[in-house]
């Protein structure tokens, strides 16, 4: 790819989006964002190329942002942590809304002229299924059986279009994201900080979590890397059972932690999502390692750290 690059982005606004935005921005990249609302990534995501109203399931004149683009990066969708009303809710609007996204996507890079060379499509590691068990899950691992998994697979069926016209697809399998301001430790890291975060109980199951800094990292780095091909696991090379989770942000924000809470309480502030917490897998990133991607936070302390410590 040339050393500058045309980028088109949806879910530029997102927890990832603005992070890998902003990187590919000063990097020199020419940065398209598509956005239900482009004053408001105006706004968010200062600096890009172009800002350009978007709406998935509908032809418009968006699709032309990706005749010539260089690369698509799909990151459009609703936050995953958060209560849905139903489960219905979440695969009509979770799981619905991400399958419609990447249709559009292909659809337009099928009409396109100059296709992109690349496609880089945010999954994630419940492409692998939830349940407990210490198996650590790489790239090779067969997807799940249960419907979080099968979600997931629709998701990454219709990105997978896009190798079928002969565009690079890869498939990014995110754990759980880390940043100051979403996400499950965003969320959780005031009532460690109060002296009242909790050991979720049993505390052995898995958090393969990652620093946010690293997962834009790994996203240029799929972008950039033609070795990079299909699933793509984005999690840091040491996952922690939860327990370890809790007490290393007790650490960051120096506070003891001595709260034990049922995991069935979990389901009161997430619902079906809190399966993402109790059930998770131990994945681990080998395709990035093997390539050589370096990691910035390898560990659970190192993260924590940078983003709740001490200023």
């Amino acid at each position: 790819m040339p050393a500058s690059k045309r980028i088109v982005i949806t879910g530029a606004t997102g927890q990832i989006g603005r992070v890998l935005s902003r990187r590919l921005i000063e990097a020199g990249d020419e940065v398209v964002v598509l956005s239900r609302d482009p004053g408001r990534a105006r706004e968010t995501v200062p600096g890009a190329a172009d800002y350009i109203a978007w709406e998935p399931a509908e032809d418009g004149p968006w699709a032309a942002a990706v005749d010539g683009a260089d690369a698509v990066v799909g990151l459009a969708g609703a936050p995953f942590f958060r209560k849905w009303k139903s489960r219905e809710e979440f695969e009509r609007v979770g799981t619905g809304g991400r399958v419609l996204a990447n249709r559009g996507l292909v659809d337009a890079m099928r009409t396109a002229a100059v296709r992109p060379r690349v496609f880089v499509s945010a999954s994630a590691v419940g492409y692998y299924g939830f349940r407990d068990s210490d198996e650590v899950v790489t790239e090779a691992t067969p997807a799940g059986t249960d419907s979080w998994a099968q979600g997931t697979i629709s998701w990454e069926t219709e990105a997978l279009r896009a190798e079928e016209l002969g565009v690079r697809t890869v498939l990014v399998r995110t754990g759980i994201v880390f940043s100051p301001g979403e996400g499950m430790a965003a969320n959780m890291v005031e009532g460690y900080r109060h002296g009242f975060g909790p050991i979720v109980l049993p505390g052995s199951q898995w958090v393969p979590w990652i620093h946010v800094d690293d997962e834009a990292g790994l996203f240029a780095f799929a972008l950039g890397d033609e070795r990079v091909r299909g699933g793509f696991n984005a999690s840091a090379p040491e996952p922690v059972r939860f327990a370890e989770f809790a007490r290393a942000m007790g650490r960051a924000v120096g506070k003891r932690v001595w709260l034990r809470v049922p995991g069935r309480f979990m389901r009161f502030g997430l619902g079906d999502v809190a399966d993402s917490v109790l059930h998770n897998r131990r994945m681990v990133p080998r395709k990035a390692l093997d390539l050589g991607y370096e990691f910035r936070f390898r560990t659970i302390d190192e993260a924590l750290a940078d983003l709740f410590g001490p200023a």
